[in-house]
């Protein structure tokens, strides 16, 4: 057993994979309830996993500049009370974690106030390409997403000022207990939220993705996870 520590955490996965009568690295922890919770960062880095996977590299991605700009809400997002909870994206963050690996421009780049919580005058000095409603992946169904999400946006006179919403650029992803099987469903959701083009349509509801668009193998990860190797 190891503490949150980036750097023991990455040395003692880093000599495990270079032992050559080692097939697999199993590790356990990095459930990212706290902010010091390194250990599936450190482990990744251990591992000798590609950059470019973690930290939006990905030869399919635009450039960094023709990037949009997205402001994560998390906590509950109810478009009706005028009250939203920003979450900064960091690598660290679980919660926003999909959107800084695929290198979205953190669209709330102000200092939180005191409370955690801003209004409508800061999301439009703001003004994301997109809103990323953080949870809504798992806690909600498409239609509740937007019947209760998306609509209340659009019919608010304040959310309809809002440059997300105007080119339907409401987006939902993973929340901040996802373990690593939601992150790869909640990584596909939002790459092909935001780069249809690239990635594929969103159908919407997860199930709907079809197996010809999907971005990774469910066999392959549920071989992993039965231990099916």
């Amino acid at each position: 057993m190891i503490p949150d520590d980036y750097v023991r955490t990455k040395t003692t996965v880093s000599g495990c994979r270079d032992q050559a009568d080692i097939d697999i690295v199993v590790t356990t922890g990095g459930t990212r309830v706290t902010d010091d919770d390194v250990t599936s960062s450190g482990a990744v880095s251990g591992l000798g996993v590609t950059a470019r996977r973690v930290h939006g590299e990905h030869p399919e991605l635009p450039p960094e500049d023709e990037r949009p700009s997205v402001v994560a809400l998390w906590r509950g997002v109810d478009p009706t009370s005028g009250s939203f909870f920003p979450s900064p994206l960091h690598q660290y963050h679980n919660q926003t974690k999909p959107l800084y690996r695929l290198g979205l421009e953190d669209g709330y780049d102000a200092e939180i106030p005191s409370g955690g919580s801003v209004g409508y005058e800061e999301l439009l000095d703001h003004d994301p390409d997109y809103i990323a409603v953080v949870g809504s992946l798992t806690s909600d169904t498409h239609e509740g997403f937007v019947n209760q999400i998306v609509e209340p946006f659009e019919n608010d006179a304040n959310g309809q000022e809002l440059t997300a919403v105007q080119e339907g650029n409401i987006i939902r992803s993973g929340g901040q207990y996802m373990g690593p099987t939601v992150d790869l469903f909640a990584t596909e959701a939002v790459a092909k939220q935001v780069w249809p083009d690239r990635f594929g349509e969103w159908p919407g509801p997860v199930r709907d993705v079809s197996e010809d668009e999907q971005l990774f193998d469910r066999q392959e990860v549920s071989d992993i996870i039965n231990g099916n190797f």
